[in-house]
């Protein structure tokens, strides 16, 4: 996917968002009128743990 946008366009970026902070994401086109229905999925995570650039950290309270 390509992650290039004119940086001053005021659309463009929502599916590069999705794509960086879901763990699965998709879409389905609307049947009636153009446009899209975006759907995501985010895995748990144990809320006492946390990875920080990809190195397991405990919670330190933020």
């Amino acid at each position: 996917m390509s992650t290039a946008v004119d940086e001053l366009a005021e659309h463009g970026r929502g599916v590069v968002t999705v794509e960086a902070v879901t763990d699965r994401w998709g879409w389905v086109p609307l049947a009636d009128r153009p446009g899209k229905t975006v759907w995501f999925e985010c895995d748990a995570k144990a809320a006492a743990q946390r990875e920080v650039n990809g190195e397991r950290r405990e919670r330190d309270g933020c």
